[in-house]
């Protein structure tokens, strides 16, 4: 059963262990946001509440009492959504059961004939040895053969004859006494007696007659699934535990909590928890459930107890974009919702903080970044300072939202230097506001940290495509903004499809991020970006499959590391389309044209520009003078991307693919523009030899085990380095 995640509320984030039992939840202040907003790492107001399990403090009798305040019901009556679900399996289970009942009725009888017939031969059979007395003449006629004498063996034929005199009088008077007995009872009581003694004597029948080994009833027909939403915790145990025996994994069940989307499933395991990671596709296929619904969460105080998450309903099925918001209605400080967690709760990230995105082609990043990208543009108090040299629409659906755009190597070095800048001017102007004197007033509240206004707005980077910037050596200007503008209200988002050190370039930015937003990505991606161990410990993006063939997958799904998210839960971002995105854009440059936008503040502006001159020589608006995109007499110059270049990355993006094979790209060339009909694959990579690109080996593409084709990231590489030259 799939619920729309709108029905589904935050307080199913305190549900019981065992449908009866709650663990104790005390919220407690985010230790790591506070230490980062203390550091100047993230805004002011980031940091929520977290919500972990904590174990209850104090005496014996405070932690009774403690728990004595969680509720008393169960969790199927105290929400709606698992009662509903529970009611849904019971009938299903009654209505499977009768079913099995209608139809497997002609078959039992049909099964049960040979056996009553064969019970009622020998219950005759027996009943006429016993008249005739032949286990007595048997034991008569064994005597004699033994040599006894005369007398005894012939006694013993005689005590036979009268026993069989005897006994045909019992079976002569008897049995007739004993039915007309049963007759009359039966008309003083009623026929039903008739048929519990008839339906006994077919039952007794049926069990004489039946042979060893012999099936009647027909096999059980239990449900399509092993689970289903609910189903009883017991049966569920049951089922899971089967499952762990079958592939030889010693894991106990201990309790669940159930959801309207699954299960979180307390198991202690016998051995380490790795063995049980790995054997995750193997326990979905046996669950059957979709693929990547489940995932083991180690307990980080007891390394033999760990959580078994399965999520069997998809919640983020039908995400919806994110709430529309009036332009400069908002402030970017605090926390904001990007998306939903898997309770229903909103996904929420601080803004003003150092974030990363790492993801696919086409899972789901640029909807990522567009939706952190409408809360800042929204926003009162935030400048927004964008760069991407693969000039990708990520950033440039936006237009002027992003007030300073840059896409190639020498803009954006100059937007680099500009925003190093205005992070080494606040600390400055911070630090002559703080300088006191005599004139000043003791305990007035003060902070070493610049809080962003609407007067001073904090200034925020945003850079896609963040190896291509590595591989034009602007990587350490990013670096030092990173390391120097946090304490100044500077920022940076960082969108990358890998996380490896070829493409981060030096540990700085993974030691900087206060928020890691992980989608479809890579296993590889996960150790570089969260260090070692991560994956055991449950963070496992990389079995979330990005989209493809137009088929959305695990787009948007995502695990985050960050203030208020320490374990590894899958969320899904805000969906947005490139249609909705332009138009908050459109009404926000109609806004921003009629009121204005934010802007640096000047004193911080004037010694920006004082640092830049002393540092390079050249003021701020030479930093920040636009990229040379016409010509002197006004008109707009011809890009200088070669056509053959851009038509390929064109086909590729239209067929949704990240690489492709020669032999489907000539043909795509070829409807795209006549000046390709007839083009061979060496036509193609002598065109496209003079930018740097050739043609790759692909294995496993599309199909293929192994051919010559081009990938969409060397096209944007090759793209950048013209655009550079």
């Amino acid at each position: 059963m799939t619920h729309p995640i709108s029905a589904v509320g935050p307080d199913h984030q305190e549900r019981d262990m065992t449908d009866n039992v709650v663990p104790l939840r005390r919220p407690k202040l985010d230790a790591k946001a506070a230490e980062l907003r203390a550091a100047g790492l993230i805004g002011a107001g980031a940091g929520a509440v977290s919500g972990e399990v904590l174990p209850a403090e104090g005496s014996a009798w405070d932690r009774v009492r403690a728990a004595a305040q969680g509720p008393v019901l169960p969790v199927w009556l105290r929400d709606r959504a698992v009662a509903g679900q529970r009611a849904r399996w019971l009938v299903l289970a009654a209505g499977r059961y009768a079913a099995r009942g209608a139809v497997a009725s002609p078959v039992v009888v049909w099964r049960c004939a040979p056996p009553v017939g064969r019970g009622i031969r020998r219950a005759v059979r027996a009943w006429l040895r016993w008249a005739r007395a032949n286990a007595l003449f048997a034991e008569a006629a064994e005597l004699r053969q033994e040599g006894v004498s005369t007398a005894a063996w012939e006694t013993a034929r005689e005590r036979a004859r009268r026993s069989r005199k005897g006994r045909g009088w019992v079976a002569v008077l008897g049995v007739p006494a004993a039915g007309l007995g049963v007759w009359a009872v039966g008309l003083a009581v009623g026929p039903l007696l008739w048929v519990g003694i008839g339906s006994a004597a077919v039952l007794a029948a049926g069990i004489a007659g039946r042979r060893p080994g012999e099936q009647i009833l027909p096999s059980a027909a239990g449900p399509a699934r092993p689970v289903a939403l609910g189903m009883p915790a017991g049966q569920l145990h049951a089922t899971i535990t089967a499952v762990m025996r079958g592939l030889r994994l010693d894991v106990t069940v201990l309790r669940s909590q159930a959801h309207p989307w699954g299960w979180d499933v307390q198991v202690m395991a016998g051995q380490a928890l790795g063995k049980v990671a790995d054997k995750v596709d193997e326990i979905e296929a046996r669950l059957r459930t979709r693929a990547g619904a489940v995932s083991v969460i180690p307990d980080p105080q007891d390394a033999g107890m760990a959580t078994l998450r399965v999520v069997w309903a998809d919640p983020y099925a039908s995400m919806p974009a994110p709430a529309r918001m009036q332009p400069r209605s908002i402030s970017a400080r605090g926390q904001h919702p990007i998306g939903r967690m898997l309770d229903g709760a909103d996904l929420r990230l601080p803004l003003l903080a150092h974030t990363v995105y790492v993801g696919k082609s086409r899972s789901g990043k640029s909807s990522a970044v567009w939706t952190v990208l409408d809360r800042l543009t929204a926003a009162n108090d935030v400048v927004v300072w964008g760069g991407d040299l693969s000039d990708a629409p990520a950033l440039n659906i936006w237009g002027d939202c992003v007030q300073h755009y840059r896409s190639s190597v020498a803009g954006l070095d100059g937007l680099l230097r500009a925003a190093i800048a205005i992070g080494m001017a606040r600390a400055a102007v911070m630090g002559r506001r703080l300088r006191p004197s005599a004139d000043s007033r003791p305990g007035e509240d003060v902070s070493e940290n610049w809080e962003p206004t609407p007067e001073g707005p904090a200034l925020v980077l945003v850079l896609d495509e963040y190896p291509l910037l590595v591989e034009a050596g602007l990587g350490p200007l990013v670096e030092e903004f990173l390391r120097t503008a946090a304490k100044g209200a500077g920022f940076a988002h960082i969108a990358s499809q890998r996380a490896g050190r070829t493409e981060m370039g030096t540990t700085t930015i993974k030691t900087m991020a206060v928020s890691k937003v992980l989608l479809a990505c890579e296993a590889g991606d996960i150790e570089m970006l969260m260090g070692p161990g991560k994956r055991a410990e449950g963070w496992r993006p990389d079995r979330l499959k990005p989209a493809a063939d137009g088929k959305p997958n695990d787009a948007g799904r995502c695990f985050v590391d960050g203030p208020g998210h320490t374990e590894p839960r899958l969320s899904a971002v805000y969906r947005l389309s490139a249609t909705e995105v332009r138009d908050r854009a459109i009404e926000r440059l109609q806004h921003m044209q009629a009121n204005g936008r934010p802007t640096i503040d000047e004193a911080t502006w004037t010694a920006a520009d004082a640092y830049a001159r002393r540092r390079w020589g050249v003021g701020m608006d030479d930093l920040l003078a636009p990229d040379d995109t016409t010509a002197d007499d006004g008109a707009q110059e011809q890009s200088t991307v070669p056509v053959v270049l851009a038509d390929l990355r064109a086909v590729l993006v239209d067929a949704g693919a990240d690489a492709m094979h020669t032999r489907e790209v000539l043909p795509a060339l070829a409807d795209r523009d006549d000046r390709y009909a007839g083009w061979s694959s060496t036509d193609l990579a002598d065109a496209v030899r003079p930018t740097g690109l050739a043609p790759a080996q692909l294995r496993n593409v599309r199909g293929v085990a192994n051919a010559n084709g081009y990938r969409l990231g060397d096209i944007d590489t090759a793209i950048a380095r013209v655009r550079a030259v």
